[in-house]
């Protein structure tokens, strides 16, 4: 402290004051500013009135601003506007080619969704566009996710996407020179997924009633992601061969799945009750098509009342699904296909999850 007020001492005091207040970007009051550089209260005053005198100059554009005993540094407000003016050029041209990107990538919709949603979130923490941001900025918004508790695996997902999108403002020549090139991507934790054993699937069966009973099998039996549930037609089901087409798999991805002769009659039961004509197989409460996010619910509340320990999720049922089949000794590039992975590697990771897999084909070779 004795150095700040060694240097803040006569004519230093102003530019000391001036700069403190201009890192704090913040209101402060004038005990707390005599508090941090060392100066009495009448001096900090003082110094405020020159520094306030020299900003009414017309070639400045600061000023201090007074809010009751507290004072800040800050653009004076012609250009403030212009500043503000700038800015939402820059979001605008942010959106501008968050919509190019989009729209060139034909992503399905709820991807797509994602991706805006994300990268709109991106851009407004910037001060310029997106396509003037540098490897910092993108770090510091990196950082702040981690801060506001994104795990590891969340931050490589950002990573990605950000990757995507900078590749393609490459490739399209809207940049010249990609900043995701530094930015380093964390090592991503790989956790067994999680799924029902015989006895809980068994157990959820006795439980479950109504529409609850229908989506829970139709899930099991089909392996489908929820996205793809809520989005199946009465057209995209076909009960004499007993296969479910999806049509807007992850990625934009078509394909058909198998039904279970237990699913089929149970969905068959469904769709006969049903006294209107929409399209949709799984309805909502108010006649429109089901939400995954009343898909998540009703699975939820299953759980609960089935007195199951952890929390039922639909994605639990697609890695039960996918466990299961490789319990029966299903080959994995079948597995793959009736998933919708593109790679085999993501499929992988269910072969790894039951460890009596490990004891029933050792035992085998070696009793």
């Amino acid at each position: 402290m004795n150095s700040v007020v060694s240097l803040s001492q006569g004519s230093v005091g102003v530019p000391i004051i001036e700069a403190y207040l201009f890192a704090e970007r913040d209101k402060r009051t004038i005990s707390h500013i005599a508090a941090k550089t060392g100066h009495t209260e009448s001096e900090v005053r003082r110094f405020l009135v020159k520094l306030e005198e020299r900003y009414e100059s017309p070639e400045s554009g600061l000023e201090l601003r007074w809010i009751g005993d507290t004072v800040e540094i800050a653009p004076k407000h012609k250009y403030a506007q212009s500043l503000y003016a700038g800015s939402e050029h820059a979001h605008k041209k942010s959106e501008e080619l968050i919509s190019a990107f989009l729209q060139a990538k034909q992503l399905a919709d709820s991807t797509a969704k994602g991706y805006r949603g994300f990268l709109m979130r991106f851009a407004s923490t910037l001060d310029v566009s997106v396509d003037n941001a540098d490897t910092q900025a993108i770090r510091a918004f990196l950082d702040d996710e981690r801060k506001r508790g994104n795990s590891t695996n969340s931050i490589v997902t950002k990573i990605h996407r950000l990757n995507s999108f900078y590749g393609w403002l490459l490739q399209e020549e809207y940049i010249l020179k990609n900043p995701m090139n530094r930015v380093e991507k964390p090592q991503e934790t790989k956790t067994p997924p999680k799924y029902l054993t015989y006895e809980e699937l068994e157990l959820l069966r006795e439980t479950a009633e109504g529409v609850t009973k229908v989506i829970f099998e139709v899930l099991y039996a089909t392996g489908l992601r929820v996205s793809e549930l809520v989005n199946l037609d009465r057209q995209d089901i076909d009960f004499i061969e007993k296969t479910v087409w999806v049509k807007d798999g992850k990625g934009g991805k078509a394909r058909k799945s198998k039904l279970s002769t237990r699913a089929a009659m149970i969905l068959k039961q469904h769709l006969a009750t049903r006294v209107d004509d929409e399209p949709w197989v799984f309805r909502s409460n108010f006649k429109q098509r089901m939400s995954t996010h009343s898909v998540g619910r009703y699975l939820r509340i299953l759980g609960e009342k089935a007195g199951l320990r952890r929390r039922l999720t639909p994605h639990m049922l697609r890695h039960t699904f996918a466990t299961h089949l490789l319990d029966g000794g299903t080959p994995i590039d079948l597995v793959q296909y009736l998933l919708g992975h593109e790679s085999v590697k993501t499929t992988q990771v269910y072969a790894q999850t039951n460890p009596k897999n490990v004891e029933h084909f050792y035992g085998r070779v070696f009793p």
